[in-house]
């Protein structure tokens, strides 16, 4: 169409091109001049390829026992430390209620301190006022007045009264100690019982104790530092030639690579 309109067609517009293709010729030439100097120096060395290669074998197939092995007694010691952290916990928590249990006690020991104190006051007030209620009513000695012409009610209150009240408030305090024995009683039973159990957890938790440090413990040490420990192959020797071009090698990368 624009050639119909103008006469002048697209022949001379160069269309965009593609990015270049990189030849990776020499690259490839370079990787395989490294690994034909790699078998020279396996051959110089005196070490056959297939020999090497069942070598490898071995040692994967030895390292993958250990891992195993290692697993298993990993799985083992978690075990052991978990029982062990569980272990703690419980004692702990018998401790802290082995705490509580002789703050009570003290309390408990003070509050009954001041019921005595209360019943001794009562009984000290019952008896004194027993005394005045059977006591003979005479003329007063200072100004002779009869006993019905004293006016006495007046003045005192009812000892009578007093007395019953006294006596009624010793019962009630004498119940409540009753209650308080039976509270101080049940707490130093749940006491033996915990002391019990705290020796018991006490001898678990060493148990578990000796047996991580000493049983557990080292057989991780010894897996994880055996001869099928990866570890043990950084001491295999490499060619000198793979060691002097692993760095340039690593740090190589195609130019149209997506990596």
């Amino acid at each position: 169409m624009k050639l119909l309109l103008t006469g002048v067609d697209d022949s001379n517009v160069v269309s965009a091109s593609a990015e270049p293709e990189v030849d990776n010729a020499s690259q490839i030439a370079f990787i395989d001049e490294l690994i034909a100097d790699l078998g020279h120096e396996i051959s110089d060395a005196g070490h056959d390829e297939n020999e090497l290669s069942s070598q490898l074998e071995k040692l994967e197939e030895s390292i993958g026992v250990g891992r195993e092995r290692l697993e298993m007694v990993q799985r083992k010691l978690d075990e052991r430390v978990s029982a062990r952290r569980q272990v703690f916990e419980e004692r702990e928590a018998i401790e802290g209620r082995l705490s509580e249990i002789g703050e009570l006690l003290a309390r408990f020991a003070l509050l009954k301190e001041h019921y005595q104190v209360d019943l001794e006051r009562l009984t000290a007030i019952r008896e004194s006022g027993s005394m005045f209620a059977y006591v003979e009513a005479v003329a007063c000695p200072l100004c002779g007045a009869a006993p019905n012409d004293q006016h006495v009610d007046e003045t005192c209150d009812d000892v009578e009264s007093i007395v019953q009240a006294a006596t009624a408030e010793m019962g009630k305090i004498e119940r409540l100690v009753v209650e308080l024995n039976g509270t101080v009683g049940e707490l130093e039973t749940e006491r033996e019982e915990l002391s019990g159990q705290h020796s018991t957890k006490a001898q678990e938790f060493e148990q578990l104790e000796l047996e991580i440090r000493e049983t557990v413990s080292p057989e991780v040490s010894e897996v994880s530092l055996g001869p099928s420990s990866p570890s043990s192959l950084k001491n295999v020797p490499a060619p000198r030639r793979l060691l002097k071009c692993s760095a340039p090698f690593k740090s190589w990368k195609p130019a149209n690579s997506r990596l």
